[in-house]
């Protein structure tokens, strides 16, 4: 385990947020077959009230800018559901217009990725849907300056750039994490 990011979600009173680091996915899955999971699993469940949700990166590139998002005072966090057969489409635009409408003085680095879990994910309504989440890490100073980097015409340029991509009825969810390392360096 390279690290251990915890902390409050102040824009969902209860919830409480881990991100841990781990060497590789399967150093992961050798600790959840350990006699250290248990314990630990024991002792989270006397304090978690609902359901836990787990979601597994590979931090394959851009390490530091994830490491400078999970630093800095609000973590932000987004899913973003992408349409069947608009993946390769988001990607492009995401990729070729984040740094021009995002990217700003008080923005401190951002990760950009889809868990284990998610690809190819089959949801079953009238007919077969598949779907992607993508989810991003950026990291700002204050939950104020996210909104005000919002508020500018910029910005508004960034999402009308992949708006066709996105599955409206799923809709988008934004997270600020207020995250302190508690373990470890990466």
């Amino acid at each position: 385990m390279h690290a251990i990011y915890t902390g409050s979600v102040p824009t969902h009173p209860g919830w409480f947020a881990i991100v841990v680091v781990w060497e590789s996915i399967h150093a992961h899955h050798k600790f959840q077959h350990s006699s250290a999971y248990a314990t630990f699993l024991a002792a989270a469940v006397t304090i978690v009230a609902g359901p836990i949700d787990v979601k597994h990166f590979e931090i394959s590139e851009d390490r530091e800018g994830l490491k400078r998002a999970l630093e800095a005072p609000i973590t932000g966090m987004s899913v973003l559901p992408v349409k069947k057969g608009k993946a390769a489409e988001f990607l492009s635009f995401y990729n070729d217009t984040y740094a021009k409408y995002v990217v700003g003085d008080t923005y401190n680095g951002m990760w950009f990725h889809y868990p284990y879990e998610d690809p190819y994910f089959i949801l079953f309504f009238a007919t077969d849907v598949c779907r992607f989440d993508f989810y991003a890490f950026y990291g700002w100073e204050s939950e104020q300056a996210h909104y005000d980097n919002m508020k500018q015409e910029k910005h508004k340029g960034f999402h009308e750039s992949f708006a066709d991509c996105i599955d409206a009825t799923r809709g988008c969810k934004v997270y600020h994490l207020e995250l302190k390392k508690a373990y470890g360096d990466w």
